[in-house]
């Protein structure tokens, strides 16, 4: 019986261990802490909470239809990108190269019409760009509001 098990165990180690397989998701957004993928899957949430905006990179909450945002490193993990014209500064952080000094002047410099405009931002270059090109995007800026 003894020699059974040590077989059996010598079996099991040596079938090799590959990298787990991944999915990307895109769109992708948190409801009540599950991964939700794709554009369908944010359609579906849209008609549940009509004035929540659903997005790449939401984290939904549906008990009251309340949204935030999913940690930029989360999102960037699943192969998503940061839309450069709305995300914090600390989603900002998440980039490559980027830490809370480029991260604030980036926000002080929205709205952005392109990724190409994040050139306008001092201490973003041609590399920097390079580098972020894959992981951003240029959402549409919403209109500031007039304060009375």
């Amino acid at each position: 019986m003894a020699w059974v098990l040590v077989g059996l165990w010598r079996q099991v180690d040596a079938t090799p261990a590959g990298p787990p397989a991944t999915m990307v998701c895109r769109p992708a957004a948190l409801v009540d802490g599950q991964l939700v993928c794709g554009d369908a899957s944010l359609a579906g949430l849209r008609a549940l909470c009509p004035r929540v905006r659903a997005d790449d990179g939401a984290a939904i909450s549906l008990q009251d239809c309340q949204a935030g945002r999913m940690p930029g490193s989360d999102l960037l993990a699943l192969g998503g990108t940061i839309d450069v014209n709305s995300a914090a500064a600390l989603e900002l952080e998440a980039l490559p190269g980027i830490g809370p000094t480029l991260a604030r002047r980036i926000v002080e410099a929205r709205p952005f019409r392109s990724v190409d405009d994040l050139k306008r931002v001092s201490g973003i270059g041609v590399v920097r760009l390079a580098a972020l090109r894959g992981h951003v995007r240029v959402g549409i800026p919403e209109p500031q509001r007039a304060v009375p």
